[in-house]
């Protein structure tokens, strides 16, 4: 009798300990998915399948930088960034370049950088609340003395935010006039 006893607790501690196992393996996977899911919203996304092999880089933050001890963590799209005014490509892919930033910058905060060009700038350096550096620091052929992002002639781009989910990117092309012939803009169905 001792033995079937013995032999009961002895099953029934394993039990125990079996349903105390999966009760810890169940809360431990709760807390890891919700670990998960809120890493996913500070996290970049990845975007373009070449791209999102690659790991993020980090930078020091932009002169312009509200909080110069912000570390920038550059997206993966900040690697195309480094193109703009290439003398291997033209100013529509310069447009397109800057059309692809933007919109990974809206995946991200759900709307566009706003302001001037100066501020769209800074804010796509990473001069933002999570610090997120869309674009690299770039040479001066594709950012001028105030911060400005320009085309490959030397003018500011011109941004003009249709709505969150919208931003006409202008240059003024060759002749530095806007609205005129040369002027190259974002196509209108770029906002995604």
């Amino acid at each position: 009798m001792k033995c079937q006893s013995g032999g009961r607790l002895s099953n029934r501690a394993l039990l125990l300990g079996a349903l105390g196992l999966l009760v810890a393996g169940a809360v431990a996977w709760f807390i890891l998915r919700e670990k998960g899911s809120m890493a996913d919203q500070k996290l970049p996304q990845r975007i373009d399948a070449p791209l999102a092999s690659q790991p993020s880089i980090r930078q020091a933050p932009p002169s312009s930088n509200k909080n110069p001890k912000k570390e920038v963590v550059l997206m993966r799209v900040a690697q195309i960034a480094s193109t703009l005014n290439s003398p291997e490509s033209d100013v529509a892919q310069d447009v397109s370049i800057l059309e692809t930033i933007l919109r990974e910058y809206r995946r991200q905060y759900q709307g566009n950088p706003s302001g001037e060009n100066i501020e769209i700038s800074a804010a796509l350096m990473g001069d933002n609340d999570r610090g997120l550096g869309f674009i690299p620091k770039l040479g001066e052929h594709q950012i001028n003395a105030r911060g400005e992002l320009i085309d490959r002639w030397g003018n500011p781009y011109f941004f003009h935010m249709e709505s969150s989910t919208e931003m006409e990117i202008r240059s003024a092309g060759k002749d530095g006039e806007f609205y005129t012939e040369d002027d190259a803009t974002s196509s209108p169905d770029a906002g995604g």
